[in-house]
């Protein structure tokens, strides 16, 4: 990519599609516990007795888990780490156009962007498999990129930790992802 800054150019390892699933596993293991303990402490205190009143309940949780994402994400990918923790653990960091490390508001406007790449059949994810600078929809409206960081067979074996593989890693993968959605 070319860094304005200091008008040269850089090569820089862009993080595709598979590795950026691979960071999101590990992301969905991380905040399970606090998810489900925070979800668990709302529904706990605000008893339903009717229909409607579940409804508000369902529609609140749903609400606050989004919070939580949402500030988990943003504080992180804003932060030094440039990243979740899932991305941490595989190299990657999230970075403006020019490679610098985004804003609090920069890394919301990336999580809230993640909607309408996710509305129709997570092309707008999918995305990041096929564009120059392997971004996302999401990636792209907010301006931001997802690097490569570091030695690259570290990152692999990682990879490799983090995803299912063969035909039994798949069934156990698609059948986790069935339990929580």
């Amino acid at each position: 990519f070319y860094c304005h800054k200091f008008a040269v150019h850089v090569d820089v390892a862009y993080a595709g599609f598979w590795i950026r699933v691979g960071a999101y596993f590990v992301d969905m293991v991380v905040m399970l516990v606090p998810v489900y303990l925070i979800s668990f402490l709302y529904r706990a205190s605000t008893p339903a007795s009717g229909q409607t009143e579940q409804a508000a309940i369902e529609l609140m949780d749903a609400l606050i888990n989004c919070i939580v994402w949402w500030i988990y994400s943003a504080v992180l990918e804003s932060s030094a780490w440039q990243g979740t923790v899932g991305k941490k653990l595989l190299g990657l960091r999230v970075t403006d156009e020019d490679g610098d490390r985004i804003s609090f508001g920069r890394a919301t406007g990336r999580y809230f962007a993640k909607l309408p790449s996710g509305l129709l059949l997570c092309v707008g994810f999918m995305m990041a498999g096929w564009t120059r600078r392997q971004q996302g929809l999401h990636d792209m409206m907010a301006g931001t990129l997802v690097a490569r960081d570091g030695n690259a067979e570290d990152h692999a074996a990682a990879m490799r930790m983090v995803l299912p593989t063969g035909r039994s890693g798949w069934a156990i993968a698609s059948g986790y992802l069935g339990l929580f959605s």
